[in-house]
């Protein structure tokens, strides 16, 4: 009989501790599987040239620089060869680590874009320039001749000799086009004439100097490089000259600052980031050259030096933007024209 009470008072006694433990533990909140990990949003970019060349291709790195500050992107760069066989293959490894957006930031690049973006249909290619398009490939164009062209008419009524000098690395549609529409604008001075001339180097900063040089012993008064960082000779030999210079791609006045005059700036790194966030939202259509100009004038534009602010005539003023104006009406077509309407 007592081991029979024994028995029940150890049971009594585990029963009343087995409750005391389930009201002391807190019980479990109810919880959602945790979200899956979000796909991060690479974006990589194939620079022609050094990517601090305080021209083209530093626009192309500053576009990938804020699409990381914005959006948070994994980015990354390479500086390449415009050779084809490298390029594309500086395409595909792009793709091939899953990079949903790739820049090729050059007119040259388009082909080996073309035949990568077949193979990679998830990815989407673009390219600073250039007329081949695709479903997940699209040209970025800016309505550079325009901008070039209002520029070309400050230099009209600054030059004192009435000579003006274009320097381009390459003629290419991407330099040959602004080139031609800074020389529209500059000879709308009768007896004014800008000459183009190309280097075919966008590194050899002795051969963008050597070229101004011949145009100043010619008589021009204004250079107008865009030759990337060859482009930087040319400053060189307006400073030493004493004559005046004009920037193109980004305001480059740092360079030069009492001899630029001016700068065409076309502001790539909007551009790219508003096509990223296309892309990573699902909605970016191909099939078409994404065409950039005045009518956005955050993202193309004159960028005036203040030093020369208030040294540029009045009647260049007007006429710029009485230019600028028709322009935007459609009724007057610069030459250099790239994007079709």
């Amino acid at each position: 009989m007592k081991n029979k009470r024994l028995i029940l008072v150890v049971a009594t006694l585990f029963a009343l501790a087995s409750l005391l433990t389930a009201q002391c533990t807190p019980k479990p909140e109810a919880t959602t599987a945790p979200p899956a990990e979000e796909k991060v949003f690479k974006v990589g970019l194939l620079s022609p040239g050094p990517v601090h060349d305080q021209g083209w291709n530093e626009v192309a790195y500053n576009s990938i620089k804020l699409i990381e500050k914005e959006m948070g992107a994994q980015v990354s760069y390479v500086e390449i060869e415009e050779t084809p066989s490298v390029v594309e293959k500086a395409f595909r490894d792009y793709a091939e680590q899953g990079y949903q957006m790739i820049i090729g930031h050059s007119f040259s690049f388009q082909d080996a874009a073309e035949i990568v973006a077949k193979d990679y249909p998830n990815t989407v290619f673009l390219t600073s320039g250039g007329e081949k398009v695709g479903p997940n490939l699209a040209p970025v164009v800016f309505k550079e001749n325009e901008v070039a062209y209002l520029m070309g008419i400050i230099g009209a009524y600054m030059t004192k000799s009435g000579k003006a000098l274009g320097i381009g690395g390459e003629e290419i549609p991407a330099v040959a086009n602004p080139q031609l529409g800074f020389k529209a604008g500059f000879e709308t001075v009768p007896g004014n004439e800008c000459t183009l001339t190309y280097i075919n180097s966008w590194e050899d900063i002795g051969a963008g100097k050597e070229a101004a040089m011949a145009g100043i012993a010619a008589g021009v008064d204004i250079v107008v490089p865009n030759a990337n960082i060859a482009g930087q000779g040319a400053f060189q030999a307006a400073q030493e000259a004493k004559i005046l210079a004009f920037g193109t791609n980004m305001d480059q006045s740092s360079l030069a600052p009492e001899t630029i005059i001016a700068s065409t700036v076309f502001d790539y790194p909007q551009a790219y980031l508003a096509i990223a966030k296309e892309i990573q939202a699902g909605t970016f259509k191909g099939g078409k050259m994404i065409g950039i100009g005045l009518e956005n004038e955050q993202a193309a534009y004159v960028a005036i030096n203040p030093f020369f602010k208030d040294k540029i005539p009045a009647e260049a003023m007007q006429k710029f933007e009485e230019a600028k104006k028709k322009i935007l009406a459609g009724e007057l077509e610069v030459p250099g024209k790239m994007v079709p309407d």
